[in-house]
């Protein structure tokens, strides 16, 4: 007997009350105990599976987002000698775009022809041959650049590529506008990107009735990203008054004296509508010439080159 009866008999109600409770503290001891037993050896397969995917779990990165800590020296080089070698091919990209190869390098010696086939000078009329319209035409100097696509043609060097530059100069306030014929173009591209010509020597004469334009002209206009008419032309003698006259052969004599090429190593082109100064030249001085009657086409560039090619062979075989 655990508790007296008294006078109701709630001896057996507290009896079983105390039991449940005796009950309820043995299952928190038996929980309490089995915490600090070790493992089994020979667990349930579910939990081999847990503990077998559960590396790949661990070892997953986090993510940068939910990073509290910095990265390391080590992953801070790397990175930083990532954005050097970025940086470094879009320099490099640069450069090579803005320092494009080409025969009239500034500060470069211009070559000596390698082919003796080939002319060592080549002359250029301005008006009608290498571009339009004539200065005489024009109400004031052209003065504003027009933007385009340089390269319009595929040459022997190159294809047909989005190349922006000045293209022609109007005059102000609206025109018209100063431009190469495209065959001209072709033709002062190829000089310019094909080392065969490399040794060529470029000049103009012209006898502008406005050699002020003539002069804008040329140093305005752009065969090459930075590369202008004017800087590919060595020597050019444009104008009617002083030593020059309306007839080219004034033009020619000042050239030879400055150049010292000999006329029979020159080339010409000259449209010949104000007169045939192809012929004059030729006559006088020998010079191997090619009307433009059209604006320079490059089939006559090359229909030049084969005619002073013929000339030079049949020189030298009468000389033999």
């Amino acid at each position: 007997m655990l508790f007296p009866k008294g006078p109701l008999d709630s001896g057996p109600y507290i009896r079983r009350g105390a039991a449940a409770a005796a009950l309820i503290l043995l299952s928190f001891a038996c929980t309490a105990t089995l915490a600090f037993l070790p493992a089994p050896q020979t667990p349930h397969k579910a939990f081999l599976l847990a503990r077998h995917d559960a590396p790949s779990i661990r070892l997953c990165p986090t993510p940068n987002f939910m990073s509290s800590t910095s990265p390391s020296s080590e992953e801070q080089q790397q990175q930083q000698q990532q954005q050097q070698q970025q940086q470094q091919g879009q320099s490099a990209t640069t450069t090579s775009t803005m320092s494009q190869q080409h025969n009239f390098m500034p500060g470069v010696v211009k070559p000596k022809k390698t082919n003796d086939l080939l002319p060592t000078m080549i002359v250029f009329d301005l008006d009608d041959c290498l571009w339009s319209p004539e200065m005489y035409t024009l109400h004031d100097k052209p003065s504003i650049p027009e933007y385009g696509n340089l390269a319009t043609t595929t040459t022997t060097t190159t294809t047909t590529t989005n190349e922006r530059g000045v293209v022609g100069l109007k005059v102000p306030p609206t025109g018209p506008t100063v431009r190469l014929f495209p065959g001209a173009r072709h033709v002062l591209r190829e000089l310019a990107l094909n080392p065969i010509y490399a040794g060529i020597v470029l000049a103009a004469a012209s006898s502008s009735e406005e050699p002020s334009y003539s002069h804008a002209c040329l140093q305005g206009i752009e065969i090459l990203p930075q590369l202008t008419l004017r800087q590919m032309m060595t020597y050019a003698q444009i104008g009617r008054t002083g030593p020059l006259s309306p007839d080219k052969r004034t033009h020619f004599r000042l050239l030879h004296q400055q150049s010292q090429v000999p006329y029979e190593e020159m080339l010409f082109f000259d449209d010949c509508n104000w007169g045939d100064h192809c012929w004059t030249v030729s006559r006088e001085f020998g010079v191997v010439s090619q009307r433009t009657l059209a604006g320079l086409q490059y089939s006559e560039f090359v229909q030049a080159l084969e005619k002073y090619q013929k000339e030079t062979l049949q020189k030298r075989a009468a000389e033999s």
